[in-house]
């Protein structure tokens, strides 16, 4: 008997483990880690526990299937919009659980008032996003979303479109040339615009921290879905 529960985290967590085998690539996140994820009180995305749930679908009592749906308020009011997210949507070839479980966020974002869902965003457009489509020949990178080929096709059965296509390029840095990427003619012109190159270490590494979410909030400022990271969200 397949059962939805809601807000059971240790269902929820260990769900991804039932349904992928240990020869997939796919890696937990830690669970220290997601129960931070997954609390007001500790992630600064979340102004309360209503911004946000988290189910799980089990068989048997056995945990097969999860998803969160949850709101990105500083999304919303920037992009103008009225979006809820679903995320860490993992679930075994299975139609039944994968309607389960999509409809269970639907009807949470409808009862929120929200006219639009959108995902898989683990939790927003800057952390982990979206479900593998291709490329499931090669390993991922750190902190990259593994997905199986079977969860692009149940989100279409569900009604769902491909919206923001993505592509990773791999480059093999031992072949590239350093002294042309960095000349002396580059560096001046870095210099000239104002740049510097300062050290890290544990003396400054606070202030370097600081500098590279200035840095990492003006260079994407205008890509799509990109909202400035806060202090908070970049400490945390």
């Amino acid at each position: 008997m397949i059962k939805l529960v809601e807000r059971d985290f240790e269902s929820f967590f260990k769900a991804p483990f039932n349904t992928y085998s240990s020869d997939t690539p796919y890696v937990s996140p830690m669970k220290s880690d997601l129960v931070r994820f997954l609390s007001s009180k500790t992630n600064p995305l979340f102004e309360n526990e209503e911004d946000f749930t988290f189910f799980s679908a089990t068989e048997n009592g056995n945990p097969i299937g999860r998803i969160t749906a949850h709101v990105h308020r500083a999304s919303n009011t920037l992009h103008k919009t009225k979006i809820a997210y679903f995320g860490f949507f993992d679930c075994p070839n299975n139609l039944e659980i994968a309607t389960m479980l999509l409809k269970a966020c639907e009807e949470w974002a409808k009862a929120k008032g929200f006219s639009k869902i959108s995902g898989n965003f683990n939790l927003t457009a800057m952390q982990q996003i979206g479900v593998q489509t291709g490329g499931f020949e090669n390993a991922p990178f750190t902190d990259q979303i593994w997905s199986p080929p079977h969860l692009p096709k149940l989100l279409e059965q569900n009604g769902y479109v491909q919206s923001f296509p993505m592509t990773t390029f791999e480059q093999d840095i031992t072949k590239l040339d350093a002294a042309k990427i960095l000349s002396n003619e580059n560096t001046k012109r870095i210099e000239e615009n104002g740049f510097t190159f300062a050290p890290v270490n544990r003396k400054t590494l606070d202030t370097r921290l600081e500098d590279a979410r200035n840095i990492l909030n003006e260079s994407f400022i205008d890509n799509p879905m990109f909202v400035l990271v806060s202090k908070e969200e970049f400490d945390f």
